[in-house]
């Protein structure tokens, strides 16, 4: 290290920077060493940082010990360039110094036989930088480097970094200025003094998002939800997150506030200057205009035939037998036919693990968003809570602290976050722009909307074209966001095939890929059969539930297809007994349905004269005996 370190600052004096990141525990060291006097200090320290942490320098010196920006930078006799991305053949010139830093990433110092102010070096990098295909942020004074041959701790493992070269030519300024990318020297520096000065006071960055969160684009708000991985091109990222805001009519302060507190903030990453983020966005502001031909083929998603040969991908179950991963369609059926209910257990299903319906697996579990419209927050918030003590999702104790009752919940880590009543329509783009960035941010694993008729108030449902376009949005997100959408809608009254009687227009048959068609037996029955209407896994099986209870236990059984509707618990007592007395439990046991539920059925059952009921024994056990009860009762059971 203090060899490499005297080929670059050589015989000059003055302040030397260095800096350590541990990438463990995000905590970043920066100190000024006085060079030449403290180079055996500073190696000292830098071999004990490179056992944890990245270490860093940078490429000239400081006049003091004060803070690490131009204007307090010396002359320097280097210009630089961090390439995280194409070909080190195309570092031409053949660079001075030249180490890799990681797989695919280099980074270069070109000597120069005189000292030049950093102004003009600067000016300089930024030519190189466009000509070599650098980072194009990395040009500006203070810029770190990492030392040659240190241990790149961002990774797991760890990357030693290697030295290429350290005998390359040296160069004059003037060749530098010639280079093709830029006319003149001039002209280049112009642009550079022209920069904007960084304002005293800028937005935080809850006051940018507070006025301009609705201008910031889907695209935007994915790198803003991201976090790095080991092989992301940090430059490349935090340079299109400019150009997206800036593109979106954000101003710079505002855009510099969100951007600060981004993830893909590689200045405050290598203990960087604010300035230096200022500036690059200064710079992508100036070049918020041009439109290369990579630009413009990000618009639609390009696949080459090598990349769809290749393709192995395949349909995998959200919800097994029930619901695909990243399908979109309906939860569809008549007015009054358990849809909402089937919803919510679907939602509570896919974010706690537990089987939809008792019944169903849920293969990848994880983060839902739910829409509801309909229902207030008691009901659904009622729901919730009897579906959740159901499925055995969220326990609470019960203790008595100080003469108090104390409620502790355990297990509420539960990844479902509901929007009620809050009065989203397709038409209000503040609304679904604010959907968008919630689903960006949470990244569920489905995305339900109930109903149809009120988010999409005040559209003809029964138009092709006004339908399409919020279809066509629903699966952008699916498609963008690797979700599932499931959206609660209605049957009109016509005759023909479930899915004919959706309400609306044709464009709606055409959208789902994944439905659940419900239809209730009658009126006056809580039998409710549920066909699947799967693209990818085509089944004419239909199911049958009949909820017995959902409000006081979320009670259910499934019945075969066609089966006539009974009462349940007269069914267990007849069943059970074959006309002899059973008690409460036996029932119980026999229909897997609450206590409070049994007990207010068997009373209605004996109001009606159906059972008789006695108590016998010293604790008053209750004996339930059927009335009447005939063979063709028993042979219906069976």
């Amino acid at each position: 290290m203090k060899q490499f370190l005297k080929k670059v600052w050589g015989t000059q004096e003055g302040y030397a920077y260095i800096g350590g990141k541990n990438h463990s525990t995000g905590d970043f060291f920066q100190q000024p060493y006085k060079y030449p006097d403290q180079l055996d200090e500073m190696e000292k320290k830098l071999e004990e940082l490179n056992k944890t942490s990245s270490i860093y320098f940078c490429p000239h010196l400081f006049a003091s010990e004060g803070r690490r920006v131009k204007e307090n930078s010396l002359p320097t006799r280097h210009l630089w360039v961090d390439k995280d991305a194409g070909s080190l053949s195309e570092l031409e010139p053949r660079p001075t110094l030249c180490w890799q830093t990681s797989e695919g990433k280099w980074q270069a110092l070109w000597k120069l036989n005189d000292p030049i102010e950093l102004d003009k070096a600067e000016m300089l990098n930024k030519k190189l930088i466009t000509y070599t295909r650098g980072d194009k942020g990395g040009w500006a004074a203070g810029k770190y480097l990492r030392i040659p041959e240190s241990v790149n701790h961002k990774y797991k493992p760890a990357y030693h970094g290697i030295l290429l070269w350290d005998d390359g030519p040296t160069f004059e300024p003037l060749e530098f200025v010639k280079l093709k990318e830029l006319e003149d020297f001039e002209e280049v520096q112009l642009e550079t003094d022209q920069l904007p000065p960084m304002p005293k006071k800028l937005p935080t960055y809850q006051e940018a998002m507070n006025q301009y969160g609705k201008k910031v684009p889907s695209a935007a708000w994915t790198l803003l939800q991201e976090s790095p991985k080991k092989k992301d091109d940090w430059s490349d990222k935090i340079w299109k997150l400019e150009s997206l805001l800036i593109k979106a009519g954000v101003p710079r302060e505002h855009v510099y506030a969100i951007v600060k507190d981004s993830p893909w903030n590689k200045y405050e990453r290598d203990g960087r200057p604010d300035e230096h983020l200022w500036r690059e966005i200064c710079k992508a502001e100036i070049e918020k205009d041009e439109v290369t031909p990579d630009d413009a083929m990000e618009d639609l998603p390009w696949m080459s035939l090598d990349s769809l040969m290749l393709y192995a991908e395949k349909p995998q179950w959200l919800v097994e037998d029930i619901w695909m991963e990243k399908n979109v369609g309906w939860i569809a059926g008549e007015g009054k036919s358990y849809k909402s209910v089937m919803s919510m257990d679907l939602a509570l299903s896919v974010a706690s693990g537990k089987p939809f319906l008792g019944k169903f697996a849920v293969k990848d579990p994880g983060p839902v968003l739910m829409i509801q419209e309909e229902d207030p927050i008691w009901r659904v918030a009622h729901r919730i809570q009897v579906m959740s003590d159901a499925k055995g999702i969220v326990d609470i104790d019960v203790a008595h602290r100080n003469g108090n009752l104390v409620l502790n919940m355990k297990n509420t880590n539960i990844p479902l976050f509901l929007s009620i009543g809050g009065k989203l329509t397709f038409e209000d783009e503040d609304r679904m722009d604010a959907l968008e960035r919630a689903i960006a941010a949470r990244r569920p694993k489905m995305v339900i909307l109930d109903p149809m008729f009120m988010l999409a108030a005040g559209m003809d449902e029964f138009k092709s074209g006004e339908m399409a376009g919020i279809l066509n949005r629903l699966k952008q997100w699916r498609n963008e966001y690797d979700c599932s959408i499931a959206v609660v809608h209605h049957y009109r009254k016509s005759s023909g095939a479930d899915t004919q009687k959706l309400y609306g227009s044709m464009a709606l048959y055409a959208w789902s890929e994944n439905s659940l068609l419900v239809q209730r037996e009658s009126r006056d029955s809580n039998l409710v059969s549920i066909r699947r209407d799967i693209k990818d896994a085509p089944s004419d099986d239909k199911l049958a539930v009949e909820f017995l209870d959902i409000d006081g236990s979320y009670d259910f059984i499934f019945k075969t297809e066609g089966a006539k509707t009974t009462d349940v618990v007269l069914d267990a007592v007849k069943y059970s007994g074959q006309g002899e007395p059973v008690t409460i439990k036996n029932i119980m046991d026999l229909t897997n349905m609450s206590e409070r539920y049994v007990r207010e059925k068997v009373s209605d059952l004996k109001k009606e004269g159906l059972v008789s009921v006695d108590r016998q024994g010293r604790g008053g056990v209750m004996q339930i005996t059927p009335v009447n009860t005939r063979k063709e009762d028993f042979d219906a059971m069976v």
